[in-house]
């Protein structure tokens, strides 16, 4: 299943992939990503992620993979604008947390356009986009807008409203139907111990069912 979601992601130019916790969705993305700078090594990677959980991430992809990390965690606002100089001079991945993302993302879409940066973003814990009106669901957006792919991992899509999946998908730049017509048109179905997606009756896609309780 991992190799066909990294297939899936090389395959779009935006994606969402959502798989229940410990199933390797960091491992899987950043497989896709070190795929397409084997072929490309001029691209560059941006990972978001929630604090939490930024240096565990960083751990996993120094532990699986050969590539260069420029980490920003715990740095003053002059240490991250050399960090950001490594990143465009030597790096090949970039790991942030969300509130850096929003405190600098003029800066950082500076760079990316002054160093014509082929560039991947991958938002991880992708609840954080989903709802439209958050700071978080914007810089995504306008960080999307800027990539060559992009990529959202979250193992909770949905808490039982369709409108969160759509607004993932509006803040990754995938937004092929209106709001109406996808409300219309699909479904949830949870039943343990899976989320069902259906249109119009025909099943679409299985999730890891969500715990509402």
């Amino acid at each position: 299943f991992q190799k066909e979601a990294q297939l899936f992601i090389l395959k779009r130019k935006a994606s969402l992939l959502a798989l229940a916790t410990g199933l390797g969705k960091t491992i899987t993305s950043i497989s896709a990503v070190d795929t397409v700078i084997n072929k490309y090594p001029e691209t560059k990677c941006i990972y978001v992620t929630e604090n939490s959980i930024l240096c565990q991430s960083v751990e996993d992809i120094e532990k699986h993979f050969d590539l260069k990390i420029t980490q920003i965690y715990k740095l003053t606002p002059k240490e991250r604008k050399e960090a950001y100089k490594e990143f465009v001079a030597s790096s090949n991945i970039m790991v942030m947390n969300y509130h850096i993302l929003i405190r600098d993302i003029k800066l950082i879409q500076s760079i990316i356009v002054k160093n014509k940066i082929k560039l991947i973003s991958i938002f991880d814990e992708a609840n954080n986009i989903r709802r439209e009106t958050s700071q978080f669901h914007q810089c995504a957006k306008a960080l999307s807008k800027l990539s060559y792919k992009t990529v959202a991992l979250t193992a909770t899509p949905t808490k039982q409203k369709l409108d969160d999946i759509y607004n993932t998908l509006k803040a990754i730049n995938i937004e092929p139907i209106s709001q109406t017509y996808f409300t219309k048109n699909f479904e949830i179905l949870a039943d343990t111990p899976t989320l069902i997606i259906s249109y119009l009756g025909k099943v679409v896609t299985k999730l890891p069912c969500i715990d509402t309780k």
